[in-house]
């Protein structure tokens, strides 16, 4: 923080608490601070794999759909680990249609709609 501070030729005094609150709590990209709150990933970086979990993931679901024993033969694919992601099972066991049941497939509010 104190290399932020001098790069942008500022005190502590000058700042006052609320500054150095808005100073910490809205630091540029670029700067030690910001490296330090987001270890390194951007709100860009942590888009990018999200969406690219989801893509992976619509993937192997198409496969499996599509492609005989192909949920057997493959994996179910892995998310990507960063700094704030909520933390999951590593593996997930996926269903296939050939395994899944309908009242897997629908929540008991969805079902509770369509009987009545």
């Amino acid at each position: 923080m104190h290399r932020d501070l001098l790069t942008d030729r500022l005190t502590f005094d000058e700042l006052g608490w609320r500054g150095l609150w808005a100073y910490i709590t809205k630091a540029p990209p670029g700067t030690a601070i910001y490296q330090h709150r987001t270890e390194g990933w951007a709100l860009s970086d942590k888009l990018s794999a999200e969406l690219l979990d989801d893509m992976r993931e619509l993937l192997w679901r198409y496969g499996a759909v599509h492609f005989q024993d192909y949920a057997k033969t493959t994996q179910f694919p892995i998310r990507i680990d960063y700094p704030g992601a909520p933390k999951g099972p590593q593996v997930i066991d996926a269903k296939s249609w050939e395994s899944v049941t309908l009242d897997e497939m629908v929540s008991p509010e969805v079902r509770a709609l369509l009987q009545a």
